[in-house]
């Protein structure tokens, strides 16, 4: 008969094939039972096998295998990440797995002593920046604002011409030439101070008296206004009409100083302007000395008034 398993010819009576060990009658088992066969090469010393061998093969290779892949995979419990830099993501120190994107060099720009460098990890590249110059002046040559290297000689001075009181004068070293121009002086009149023509300079006026009247001389002055000044600044007052906001009268009133002063009639705002130096109608008092407007309304066609000013 022949083995059905690999074909071989075995005798009649035979169990199993001496060949390949195949059970030749597969509806019969055989269990429990050691058995022996003769290969063709060795019939006189046939080898022996025995049932289980195969189990314990099997279980050797799954060891190995789970070694192995234990070997093969260092970080089943999970990771040990190294923290991502310029240049690398979050790298596994055990395994080398990455995860995420590199930060990226900052860069601190370059000048004309250092290279362009990244202030995390001091890599570099390009080549260094031109200076950064400083024009010359009259006492600095152009010079680098980085690093203080200079180029050329000094500039020449930079001069603001001579006025009423100062010579011709450099802006930047301050040294000084020739003389002063002197003050063009106009002349003083009744209403303005004498001024000189070139820097504006005023001298102030005399303080007038009290009650002197500038505007509103010529006009028929039916009522009357008692003004008390408790200040210690001169004051000068005028009235505008209040429709036409048109300066009908003025006059001046001396630090603690009081007055019934005649007024023409009709219906006034009162605006006030105080300070020592008196430098006449167009200046008052020079210079955040303008009048200030009261905000009432004063009726002189039916009344007149006391003012304090204080």
């Amino acid at each position: 008969m022949f083995c059905h398993n690999c074909g071989t010819q075995v005798d009649s009576s035979s169990k199993f094939c001496h060949n390949c060990g195949a059970n030749l009658n597969p509806n019969k088992e055989y269990t429990n039972k050691e058995y022996t066969f003769h290969t063709i090469d060795d019939p006189v010393n046939p080898p022996v096998r025995k049932r289980g061998k195969g189990i314990w093969l099997a279980l050797a290779v799954l060891v190995v295998a789970a070694a192995v892949y234990f070997v093969l995979n260092p970080c089943m419990n999970g990771h040990n990440w190294a923290e991502a830099d310029c240049t690398n993501p979050e790298t596994c120190e055990r395994c080398g797995e990455t995860q995420g994107k590199a930060l990226g060099h900052k860069w601190s720009p370059a000048t004309c002593v250092e290279l362009k460098t990244c202030s995390v990890c001091g890599e570099t590249e390009g080549d260094y920046a031109d200076h950064k110059w400083k024009n010359a002046t009259c006492t600095d040559p152009k010079t680098c604002s980085v690093c203080g290297e200079t180029e050329g000689g000094l500039a020449d001075h930079s001069w603001k011409k001579a006025d009423c009181t100062n010579p011709k004068t450099c802006s930047v070293c301050g040294k000084k030439e020739g003389s002063p121009l002197g003050h063009s002086w106009r002349p003083a009149t009744d209403r303005t101070p004498e001024e000189c023509a070139y820097c504006g300079i005023m001298t102030p006026m005399s303080r007038p008296e009290t009650g002197t009247v500038y505007d509103g001389k010529d006009k028929t002055r039916s009522s009357t206004i008692l003004v008390e000044n408790e200040s210690d600044l001169d004051s000068f007052i005028i009235l505008k009409d209040a429709e036409s906001n048109k300066t009908v009268y003025s006059f001046y009133i001396r630090a603690y100083d009081s007055k019934h002063v005649s007024v023409p009639s009709g219906v006034f705002y009162l605006y006030l302007s105080q300070g020592k130096d008196w430098y006449g109608t167009e200046h008052y008092f020079g210079d955040g000395t303008e009048p200030v407007r009261d905000p009432d309304i004063m009726d002189f066609n039916k009344y007149w008034w006391t003012y304090t000013i204080s």
